[in-house]
C-alpha cells in the first residue's frame, strides 16, 4: 500500500525574519525517503522581500510558490487548497518553527486513522525577550490569544462535548473533506478586519458530516511570540476580534463557536443588544476596581472580558453589513 501524498500549505504576508526561520525548520525536518510531499507557499500580496525569501529555498524544499493578491487569510487558504495536490493538507503558519518529527508524526496518524477527516498537533509558545509579569502569571487564561494548544501525550479522538478542536497554526485535513469546505472569507485576518475562526468553521463542518478528528501530540510546532505582541494592546485586539466574530456569526444565523447565541428578539439600544451593553459596562467597572489594588490574576480576566464585549459593541454599533 502506497503512502499518502502530503501537501504542507503556508500562507504568508510581509513577514521577513520569522518566515526564514519557519522555512529553515522545514529544511531540517526528518522526512521518510519514500514520502511524496510538497510545500505550497501562498504569498498573500506581500510588498516586502517575501517572494525572494520563498524562492531562495527552491533547491532545498519541494516548493510551489503561488501569489494570491486578494488580501485575507481565508482567500490565501482557499488558494492553497486549489493549488495543493496531496491526499492530505498540513497547515501551519509563517511564525512557527516545526519540530524535526512534525511531518512524520502526521504521516503516522494519517496511516493509522484513515477514517479521520482532520488532525491537530501541539502548539508551544516561545516568548522572545523578557515577558511582563501579568503575562507569565496568567498563561492559563491567555493560551488562546497566543495559540497555545496542548491536549496531552496520548493520541485520541477530538470530542464534540469539550470542543477541543485544533488551532490554525498546526492542523491537517484529509483533502477529500477539505475540498468540500471553503474557508469563509468573512472570517480570518485581513487588512479590512481581524476576525477569528475560519479554520474552526471548516473543521466543525467536517465533524458534523461524521468524520472524526484526532489529536497528534508528536506533531509539534513552536509558536514564536515577539516582544511587540506581549502587550495588553495585543490581548485587547484579540479579544475584540472574538467579540466582533461573535456578533457577525449571530447576524448571519450561523453556528456560533465563540459564545452563546444572542436572542434575535432581544431589546437593543443604538443597534446593540442591551445584554452586551450590560456585560461590557460591568466588566469595565470590575476591571477598574481590581486594577486599583488587586493582582493581575484578578484584573486581567475582567480586562479581557471588557474588550471582548467592546469588540461586539463596536461591530454592532457600526451596523455593518454581514460581509
Amino acid at each position: 500500500m502506497s503512502r499518502p501524498k502530503i501537501s504542507i500549505v503556508v500562507c504568508t504576508r510581509n513577514r521577513g525574519k520569522p518566515l526564514r526561520e519557519m522555512m529553515d525548520s522545514l529544511v531540517a525536518m526528518t522526512v521518510p525517503d519514500d514520502l511524496d510531499w510538497e510545500l505550497v507557499m501562498i504569498d498573500n500580496g506581500s510588498t516586502d522581500d517575501t517572494p525572494q525569501i520563498i524562492d531562495s529555498y527552491a533547491g532545498q524544499l519541494p516548493l510551489i510558490h503561488v501569489r494570491e493578491d486578494q488580501a485575507g487569510l481565508s482567500f490565501a487558504r482557499n488558494r492553497g487548497v486549489a493549488t495543493a495536490t496531496g491526499d492530505y493538507i498540513v497547515w501551519t503558519d509563517d511564525d512557527v518553527r516545526v519540530k524535526p518529527d512534525w511531518l512524520t508524526a502526521y504521516l503516522r496518524a494519517f496511516e493509522e486513522h484513515p477514517e479521520a477527516g482532520y488532525f491537530g498537533g501541539r502548539i508551544t509558545p516561545v516568548f522572545e525577550g523578557s515577558s511582563p509579569d501579568w503575562l507569565t502569571q496568567n498563561m492559563d487564561k491567555l493560551g488562546n490569544a497566543f495559540a497555545m494548544r496542548d491536549l496531552g501525550e496520548e493520541t485520541r479522538a477530538f470530542t464534540q462535548e469539550t470542543g477541543d478542536n485544533p488551532f490554525g497554526a498546526n492542523y491537517a485535513v484529509r483533502m477529500a473533506d477539505q475540498r468540500r469546505h471553503e474557508y469563509p472569507t468573512y472570517l480570518g485576518v485581513s487588512p479590512k478586519f481581524r476576525r477569528v475562526g475560519e479554520e474552526t468553521a471548516v473543521l466543525r463542518a467536517i465533524k458534523d458530516e461524521g468524520s472524526p478528528g484526532y489529536w497528534v501530540p508528536g506533531a509539534e510546532v513552536l509558536h514564536i511570540i515577539p516582544e511587540s505582541r506581549q502587550s495588553l494592546d495585543y490581548v485587547s485586539s484579540y479579544q475584540k476580534a472574538l467579540g466582533e466574530t461573535w456578533v457577525l456569526l449571530n447576524g448571519r444565523g450561523e453556528a456560533n463557536f465563540i459564545a452563546e447565541r444572542l436572542d434575535p428578539n432581544g431589546v437593543r439600544v443604538g443597534g446593540v443588544h442591551v445584554w452586551i451593553w450590560r456585560h461590557m459596562i460591568a466588566a469595565w467597572a470590575k476591571y477598574r476596581i481590581a486594577k486599583l489594588s488587586g493582582p493581575s490574576t484578578r484584573w486581567l480576566p475582567e480586562f479581557m472580558r471588557y474588550h471582548r464585549y467592546r469588540g461586539a459593541y463596536d461591530y454592532a454599533r457600526a451596523a455593518k453589513p454581514f460581509d
